[in-house]
């Protein structure tokens, strides 16, 4: 995987990198095969979003201004995503899964001392 993380705070960075390592961990498996862009920025319109930019390599961008809870439930909920385009598999627009999904991988990856 080639992981480019910028933008934001040092210790933001430091979250998504972590957050990236827990999500492949708990939820897809390693190696992981895909690349991803991360872009820590201020957004006026949302918390988030994710794209898929070329073939296995997508792009999360987050809002920097979100306290470290949020920002943390945010970066889940953008690899809820990713997990969709990687496998093919979501329905609708795969916000209700990543609803779902965003709070419980935020709070075992608190629980399990990742944070």
């Amino acid at each position: 995987m080639n992981l480019e993380i910028s933008g934001g705070y040092e210790y933001q960075r430091k979250l998504v990198r972590k957050c990236i390592d827990y999500f492949i961990l708990t939820q897809l498996g390693y190696p992981a095969k895909f690349d991803l862009t991360v872009k820590v920025k201020d957004l006026k319109t949302c918390y988030g979003y994710t794209e898929q930019v070329a073939y296995d390599h997508y792009k999360i961008v987050l809002d920097k201004s979100q306290i470290i809870k949020d920002f943390i439930s945010t970066m889940m909920h953008e690899m809820v995503h990713v997990k969709q385009y990687l496998t093919n598999r979501w329905d609708g627009d795969g916000e209700e899964e990543a609803c779902n999904l965003q709070r419980t991988l935020a709070d075992n990856m608190w629980k399990d001392n990742w944070v």
